[in-house]
Formats: C-alpha cells, structure tokens, sequence
C-alpha cells in the first residue's frame, strides 16, 4: 500500500497498481452511523458491525484514555495535537462527531516508543514506521504510527514533530499604538511619523513587520496539514517550541493529559482565530 500523509493512493501487487474503489453504502440498522472511509483502518471494517454515535464516542474515549496510561507508564512524552487538543479545550474530550484522535510526539519520544515493548490491551494494535518490535504496516514518514482499535478501525494518528533551531522567520502584527509594547518604537512613531497623537492612543492602527530568530518544531511537510489556516508555509505546521514547552496538564474526558504550553497560538495556527466556534 502507498500512502501520502492521510490520503491512501493506490495498491502496489506484483508492479500491478490498482486504485481503491469506494465501498458501496450499505443499509444501517436504526441509530447506527456511516463512518467515513478516510477516517478508519479498513481491514479492521467488519460489514456486518455498525456503530452508534455514542458507541463511537466510547471507542475514541477508551483509545485516547488507554494509549494516554500507556504512553504516561513507560515514560514517552506526548500532547494532545489538533482536533484532539481542540476538543480538550472546547470540550475537556472528544469533539461531538469526531472519527478519530490526533497525538504528537517529539523525534526522541517517538524512538523511545519504537523500541519500548508494549502489552497490547486486547482489541488494541500499535502500528509505528521503523520499529525494530511494532508492525510497520501502511505507515509512511508523514505519518508514521497509528494507534488502532481493532474492533472498529477507529484510531489516533501519532505525529512525529522534528527541532529546528535558530529558524529566522518575518511577521506582520497590526494593532493599536497604546498596545505596542516596544517603547522606543512607540516613541519614534509619535515623534517622527505621527506627532499630533499621544503613546496611549487607542484609536491609531499601527502594523509592525519584525523578523525574530527562534527554535522551531514541525512535522514533515504534508496533506496531513494542507487546512492549517495560519501556517506560514502550506501543508507546513512549524511552530515556536516555546509554544509547546514546557507541556501543561489539561482535562480530556476525565483525566489529566499534556497540552502545549500555549494552546491559544497553537490552536489559532491550525484553525484560525474563531477555533472555539464549533462547526455548524
């Protein structure tokens, strides 16, 4: 099987390719709920099983709890990313309609995991790209692991976030005057620009272009990542460490999980300045 990121493509047999066909729908018993193809592993699909949207949540609720005791028992760092991290602070757990759940893990987290012998609570798989232990499977470099309830197909997508150091990077901020926090600035912006305002002005709008040189992390560039809203490169999630460091606890369903440092920037990066208005 090759894959790209979250998009399967095709199916290689004896330098055969074959394109996957789509399911046909089938009938639902009452109460039962269509999961989207994209959004389960398909060789744990049984025909002959639905699930209810509570049952749903219930799964998803167990891997994240489970995979969390998991991670936190044998000491691997890990945060709530993406959807995931967006339902711990919308919703302190699973987002209402979600199909799946979203984790990051550092380079050195994820290779400590890669060699860290796990037993598998029954109806649970690990898969994780370049495991001396774990099955490999469809995984690939943009998304290298999947955590996995066998009896749905249901999962948690691990990321694998990479440090870049001293990344030079420009930014535009507009803001009022009273706002700016650069004093020396505010000041040569009234005396030179604008002399008939005042420092504490509210009603003046000043856009500042800055480049600043920090440390980076990101995961590999891919379709993983291509509706991030604010990210500086397309497909590209690169964000300061220091808005990840040092992890926080928060709430999600029930217990207490790590949280990026500042999950405003984070959120905001991935979703856009409204992230706490849920869809419609």
């Amino acid at each position: 099987m090759m894959t790209l990121g979250l998009m399967t493509l095709a199916t290689l047999q004896r330098g055969i390719i074959t394109w996957p066909q789509e399911k046909p729908k089938r009938t639902l018993a009452p109460g039962c709920i269509e999961l989207p193809d994209h959004h389960l592993e398909l060789e744990f699909v049984k025909d002959d099983v639905c699930w209810t949207r509570p049952q749903v949540q219930a799964m998803l609720r167990n891997l994240t709890r489970t995979f969390i005791e998991i991670l936190e028992t044998h000491d691997i760092e890990y945060w709530l990313d993406s959807g995931t991290l967006l339902g711990a602070v919308r919703n302190q757990g699973v987002i209402p309609h979600d199909y799946d759940a979203d984790f990051a893990l550092t380079k050195a987290s994820m290779d400590k995991l890669r060699t860290t012998a796990i037993k598998l609570p029954e109806h649970y798989v690990l898969w994780l790209l370049h495991s001396p232990i774990h099955p490999w499977s469809y995984r690939d470099e943009a998304l290298p692991g999947r955590w996995i309830d066998t009896r749905s197909g249901l999962y948690i997508d691990l990321f694998e976030f990479f440090p870049h150091a001293n990344v030079s990077r420009t930014y535009t901020e507009k803001l009022p005057l009273a706002d700016l926090k650069d004093a020396s600035l505010k000041k040569g912006i009234v005396t030179h620009v604008a002399p008939n305002i005042t420092e504490d002005s509210t009603d003046v709008i000043v856009s500042v272009t800055y480049t600043r040189v920090q440390d980076m992390m990101a995961p590999l560039k891919s379709v993983c990542w291509v509706f991030c809203v604010e990210c500086h490169e397309h497909a590209y999630f690169q964000i300061p460490t220091a808005w990840i460091y040092p992890l926080q606890k928060c709430k999600f369903e029930g217990i207490m999980a790590n949280c990026p440092a500042n999950l405003h920037m984070y959120l905001r990066t991935l979703y856009g300045p409204n992230y706490m208005v849920p869809d419609v």
